[in-house]
């Protein structure tokens, strides 16, 4: 069952199957695609590894593998934030036991035996989120896993390397340099268009190619704060919103790049 779904791609699905193995990959998909449009897919994978591993849980202790039974996964979606409900209405966990204290054992990665029972799926149920609780209420056990999305480091680097910009021109001469230093805002100005033609298009691949462009037209130059912008565009950005948060910051180092390069 699936209800409850935005036209914005924000909002809260409700998902429920039954208390079959066979179904809890039903659950993963859905909220490794949902959970994308905030998170990218990245990180949406690794919540979708942390909510298997939850509605494993509730199948195997609260149900005891009994068919029949419901399991819910509410999927709160917000603008930087995905939040997971798993419910069950089995058994309860053990009274003072501290989920959150839950981490990966110490165990011989060359025996898997050793690791004991229980200990990787509550470590990866807890590498997965940012936030993990439980209560029971209502009848139900209700394991809560909140995921928010990676900020984009805006630490940019100096404008230019002034070593490599000067070998540059030895290289090959200061006429040609002169030249290409004058051809280059236009030849930039060609990748911008193409990341504002894929930010108006919604296409996030076409953004990360036009960055990509980008980055290897400024390398030789140096310049520096260009090509870290533009890597954080065509890699660290988890989508367009990532992507179109960082347009002032790389447009306004082209145009002081341009200013440096001409003084």
């Amino acid at each position: 069952m699936v209800e409850g779904m935005s036209e914005t791609g924000r909002g809260t699905i409700h998902l429920e199957i039954d208390s079959r193995l066979s179904d809890v990959a039903l659950i993963g998909i859905a909220v490794r695609r949902l959970g994308a449009v905030v998170l990218g897919e990245d990180i949406a994978t690794e919540l979708e590894i942390g909510v298997v591993e939850a509605v494993n849980n509730a199948i195997e202790h609260a149900y005891q593998w009994q068919a029949g039974h419901p399991v819910r996964v509410a999927v709160y979606l917000d603008d930087d934030t995905v939040r997971l409900d798993v419910a069950d209405r089995g058994r309860p966990m053990p009274p003072g036991f501290n989920l959150c204290a839950a981490a990966l054992p110490p165990f011989d990665p060359g025996d898997l035996d050793s690791l004991p029972e229980g200990g990787m799926g509550l470590a990866l149920i807890r590498s997965a989120a940012d936030e993990v609780s439980y209560a029971s209420r209502d009848g139900w056990n209700v394991l809560t896993l909140i995921r928010r999305k990676a900020a984009v480091a805006r630490d940019w680097p100096e404008l230019i390397e002034p070593a490599k910009l000067e070998n540059l021109r030895l290289a090959i001469g200061d006429e040609t340099f002169r030249q290409m230093v004058g051809f280059l805002p236009t030849e930039m100005e060609r990748n911008l268009a193409i990341i504002r033609t894929a930010l108006d298009q919604e296409d996030l691949a076409l953004a990360r190619h036009g960055a990509h462009k980008l980055r290897g037209q400024v390398g030789m130059f140096g310049a520096l704060r260009i090509e870290a912008i533009g890597r954080a565009m065509e890699i660290d950005a988890g989508d367009l919103p990532a992507v179109r948060s960082l347009m002032d910051d790389l447009l306004a180092a082209v145009a002081d790049t341009v200013a440096a390069l001409r003084s």
